[in-house]
């Protein structure tokens, strides 16, 4: 299969807390059940797998700090052409005629989204992921996850602090800039309220921007 076979490729970007995981959880069983298949690749991958390269924990702050010195080094496109190269070697294994969907998360530099726009044209669509900035918080402040340090789900002001930086403030051109990125997005989903909204928002997004075969729209 070629990149031009692929019937869309859906860029996710969008801050800690915001829900790209669960709008991605959400949008492959609804894209699988008309028999769209789907093929999942991260940019964080990339830094994890790095990480243990290094012999570093895996940690949002120094993933952060491994991403900075990556795009420093290779351009602010690197992590974007890392993905790129992996989706075509995979797509050569595929037959073509596949309805397949491919999506590409955890974009945070407005030049990674510049690398997945040439690379994967002319079908590539960036979906930034949002909610209100106290949402974020309080999400961040309430849960546990294996990358990010207690403090940040413990304290709402460390929480708050990691938010705005991760959203580019006080960051070089090199460093995360979510906040820019979703600014370029072409499509915006809410999901500051509940896990229903969100699925009626992913739903939106199929009909409106992949052509989904064998019916007109995912069922509502």
């Amino acid at each position: 299969m070629k990149l031009q076979e692929v019937m869309q490729f859906v860029g996710v970007t969008g801050l800690p807390g915001a829900g790209k995981g669960a709008f991605i959880e959400l949008l492959r069983p609804l894209l699988a059940a008309p028999g769209v298949t789907t093929r999942y690749y991260s940019l964080s991958d990339e830094l994890r797998a790095e990480a243990r390269r290094r012999g570093l924990t895996v940690e949002r702050p120094i993933l952060r700090t491994i991403a900075n010195d990556l795009r420093k080094e290779h351009g602010s496109g690197v992590l974007s052409m890392l993905v790129v190269r992996k989706i075509r070697e995979d797509l050569q294994q595929l037959p073509g005629a596949e309805a397949l969907v491919v999506i590409v998360d955890a974009i945070r530099n407005p030049e990674e989204v510049h690398v997945l726009r040439r690379e994967l044209a002319p079908n590539f669509t960036l979906v930034g992921v949002e909610a209100p900035l106290e949402v974020l918080v309080n999400r961040i402040a309430s849960r546990a996850r294996f990358d990010e340090p207690d403090e940040f789900v413990q304290q709402r002001e460390a929480a708050r602090k990691m938010i705005l930086g991760e959203s580019g403030k006080d960051e070089p051109a090199h460093g995360h800039n979510i906040a820019a990125c979703i600014a370029e997005a072409d499509w915006r989903v809410d999901n500051s309220g509940s896990l229903p909204e969100l699925a009626a928002e992913t739903r939106r997004f199929i009909n409106a921007i992949i052509p989904v075969p064998a019916q007109k729209d995912v069922e509502r």
